[in-house]
């Protein structure tokens, strides 16, 4: 297993690949990583930009 040490959740998130699986330990808002789990979602919807359509 690779062991890498970041100063930021936005290192973490930049060093992601697409398709990356991202496991993260918490119970609720105190364990939560809310500054990683940000950074990741802004990525993948930078990355994959959902398209609206008229239905």
């Amino acid at each position: 297993m690779i062991q890498k040490k970041y100063d930021s959740a936005s290192q973490v998130v930049s060093d992601m690949k697409d398709g990356a699986t991202l496991l993260v330990g918490g119970f609720g808002g105190r364990g939560l990583p809310s500054q990683l789990v940000q950074y990741s979602w802004s990525k993948v919807q930078n990355q994959h930009p959902v398209k609206k359509t008229r239905t």
